[in-house]
């Protein structure tokens, strides 16, 4: 029974903590991903230099 219990506490604060992220439309998700820079936490594509 107090598994149980925790186990549903422990998905509602991750569901508390998801929401806001998932409005919030800054990238939120650690580094970003390969051929993207973070900017602000926004995604960018980095400029290419050529030369």
């Amino acid at each position: 029974m107090f598994a149980q219990s925790e186990t549903e506490m422990a998905q509602k604060r991750t569901h508390k903590g998801i929401v806001p992220r998932m409005q919030n439309e800054d990238y939120h998700h650690g580094p970003a991903p390969l051929g993207f820079q973070k900017d602000d936490s926004e995604l960018v594509e980095p400029k290419t230099t050529t030369g």
